[in-house]
């Protein structure tokens, strides 16, 4: 039929946020976004970088690397928030959220 209810990107490097925000189709998911948006299919992503700050993850190993969330990556990001039919998920609980709206039985 041609018809996919929504596309889902999860998670999505600040590298494919920005492609995305900026309207780049030179990758597989970037390509798979701006084509979604051309056809009015609901674009959910989640990026891993959302809000410019430090923040501290473990790495396999068991030790403690921080990380530099810059604030132009966030700021691609709100570009995303902004733009039609694209919705910014920022959990990756949010994701069922996303399957519930579109499958559930009502």
């Amino acid at each position: 039929m041609r018809r996919y209810e929504f596309l889902l990107l999860a998670p999505t490097t600040s590298n494919t946020v920005t492609k995305i925000a900026l309207g780049l189709a030179d990758s597989l998911l970037s390509n798979a976004a701006i084509m979604s948006q051309k056809a009015f299919v609901p674009t959910y992503i989640m990026p891993c970088d959302y809000a410019p700050g430090i923040l501290t993850t473990i790495l396999p190993d068991g030790s403690e690397m921080k990380l530099r969330i810059r604030k132009e990556d966030a700021e691609n990001v709100d570009k995303l928030r902004r733009t039609e039919d694209v919705y910014v998920l920022e959990t990756p609980e949010e994701i069922a959220g996303v399957f519930e709206q579109y499958f559930s039985r009502h």
